[in-house]
């Protein structure tokens, strides 16, 4: 197994409902050998962190994430705990989070 991540990098959740990180040009990665996914989402101006894995298609009340050949795109849902005014900025750095995909080389 191989974990890459990624940086989410500046996203307003409160605005906007999804976010496409790029994998396949930065690390190779292809997209039938991701086995899991988990994002690292930060609070609005704190070091703050909500964990969750992201299963393909649904997360349940707060989201759900899909992947292709080129992108891996994390989706908020319109009722989820995300959409609010504690994920519409981003602190001193511009990153919203990480995205952790796990894969196997074969």
């Amino acid at each position: 197994m191989v974990t890459d991540i990624f940086d989410i990098g500046t996203w307003d959740m409160d605005a906007t409902g999804s976010v496409l990180i790029s994998h396949a040009t930065t690390t190779g990665l292809i997209a039938a050998n991701i086995r899991s996914v988990e994002a690292w989402i930060r609070y609005d101006d704190s070091d703050a962190l909500a964990s969750t894995v992201l299963d393909l298609n649904y997360l349940g009340a707060d989201g759900w994430i899909t992947w292709d050949t080129n992108d891996i795109n994390l989706i908020r849902a319109a009722a989820g705990i995300f959409n609010s005014v504690s994920f519409d900025t981003v602190g001193y750095d511009g990153n919203r989070g990480w995205v952790k995909a796990t894969s196997v080389l074969w």
